[in-house]
């Protein structure tokens, strides 16, 4: 496929109002080898980048169709730039830190930098008031 393809089948799938879910892509991209899928998402990507587009291929490459030969990297990237298009996604912190929080031995953070995510999270998921180890002793992961 050429960009030019790409672009043809991005425009219609905005026609259609296409809605890219995980379920969606495995069932409707069936057969279709796994570079030439992550090709054509990171063409919308190019096209209009968002964190739930980053999150899909971190979900295909991780659940679905791993054609890397070593993925966690890639995962990395995609996740850091899906936070950089929304610094404040719930969505993404939590497959983060669902995915990887746990010692997962091939994590491509570090732990301090899933303890960051944790507290961020924590943060966001409390409507934006620090955590209640954060009040009175000037911040810091993890709490004492």
């Amino acid at each position: 496929m050429t960009t030019g393809a790409f672009s043809a089948l991005h425009d219609r799938l905005v026609e259609e109002g296409y809605g890219y879910l995980f379920a969606k892509l495995a069932s409707d991209f069936d057969g279709v080898p796994g570079a030439m899928k992550y090709a054509f998402l990171m063409h919308e990507i190019a096209v209009r980048e968002s964190a739930e587009l980053h999150l899909l291929i971190c979900d295909t490459l991780l659940y679905f169709d791993t054609f890397f030969v070593y993925i966690w990297p890639v995962l990395r990237w995609h996740l850091l730039r899906a936070l950089a298009v929304a610094p404040e996604s719930v969505d993404v912190l939590q497959w983060i830190t669902s995915t990887f929080g746990d010692g997962h031995p091939d994590s491509p953070f570090t732990p301090e930098e899933l303890s960051g995510f944790d507290a961020r999270l924590d943060v966001l998921l409390r409507g934006g008031r620090k955590p209640r180890w954060v009040v009175g002793r000037g911040g810091g992961w993890p709490p004492a």
